[in-house]
């Protein structure tokens, strides 16, 4: 799926149930109504960010994201990759499955009600330290509760972070992680020393390439995969697709070597004889500039280096020597 943008309307969210990926952003904003029916049932990963505002009837994120384990954080809002800001009646944070922030920062602040943020190891989550982070304005420390299960004391791990009265923070021993291994993961973390498949990223429901929650490299055909196969495409960094559904996915996309993009790299330009192909330069790149308005010398020599208008090419001089 594309970004997300659940704005006043819940329903508008019914139609992402099958999503797995998203491919940029979720923003869920200025929500008033009751939440039961907001639920992302298969969504495991977010390249981009997600924005959690002023949604009012949100308690928890648990029943709204109950798969989620990633955020890329390739596209930031203003550096960060996780939100919550001014939902005044979150209880907890509720994302029991979130194990990797890739990139960004977190920000969480202005939640008069969310408590079990100090239980949480966001060293865990985040792929390195962030000074960036903000995790304030939120219900005093004192007035939470924020007592963690027993289970989450006891395990094998003796890893004491929680994410709610009920709910353990997931982790993983270092007999998977010392061979760069994630985890079969559940509840109670029993099966924590049993690790996943190589291609997984931050755990894994079975022991195939199939049962990843996320991929370390690319998602093809429902699996986790190394590399895309010869004759396919990578799109986004992760997702290996057709060219044919390149094409069709963003109108403006285009195929350059491997790869599937919104736009050509820098040394390569558009092909003569296939619009939708790139291909590299052999000497310069054509400059491509916007619509030209030209009603000056001043401003025609803004335009001196082009060689592809793109757009509109208007010259409207009505005196003087051009």
């Amino acid at each position: 799926c594309g970004d997300i943008n659940v704005r006043n309307n819940i329903q508008d969210s019914k139609k992402y149930t099958d999503c797995h990926i998203v491919d940029g952003f979720v923003k869920i904003t200025l929500l008033k109504t009751n939440s039961n029916t907001l639920y992302f049932p298969n969504l495991a990963e977010i390249t981009g960010y997600l924005l959690i505002y002023r949604a009012n009837s949100i308690h928890s994120l648990n029943h709204v994201f109950p798969k989620l384990s990633v955020i890329r954080g390739r596209l930031l809002f203003y550096n960060y990759a996780l939100v919550i800001y001014e939902v005044p009646h979150i209880l907890e944070l509720g994302l029991n499955y979130l194990m990797y922030i890739e990139r960004g920062a977190v920000r969480i602040e202005k939640n008069p009600s969310l408590c079990y943020l100090n239980t949480i190891d966001w060293s865990f989550i985040l792929n390195k330290k962030n000074s960036l982070n903000i995790i304030s304005s939120n219900k005093p420390v004192d007035e939470c509760i924020d007592e963690c299960p027993r289970k989450c004391f006891y395990n094998s791990l003796n890893f004491d972070h929680c994410l709610s009265d009920q709910h353990c923070q997931r982790s993983c021993s270092s007999f998977c992680t010392n061979k760069n291994l994630y985890c079969l993961q559940n509840e109670t973390h029993e099966k924590n020393q049993i690790c996943c498949h190589p291609s997984c990223l931050v755990g894994c429901y079975g022991l195939t390439n199939y049962d990843c929650f996320t991929c370390k490299n690319y998602y093809y055909n429902g699996a986790c995969v190394d590399q895309c196969p010869n004759d396919l495409f990578i799109l986004n960094h992760h997702r290996c697709i057709t060219k044919k559904d390149c094409l069709e996915f963003n109108k403006s996309n285009k195929i350059y070597l491997n790869l599937c993009v919104q736009k050509c790299p820098t040394n390569s330009t558009i092909s003569i004889d296939e619009p939708n192909i790139c291909v590299e330069c052999k000497e310069s790149c054509p400059v491509v500039c916007p619509f030209a308005f030209i009603t000056s010398i001043e401003s025609a020599q803004a335009f001196k280096s082009c060689s592809i208008i793109d757009g509109a090419l208007i010259i409207s001089v009505k005196g003087g020597n051009f």
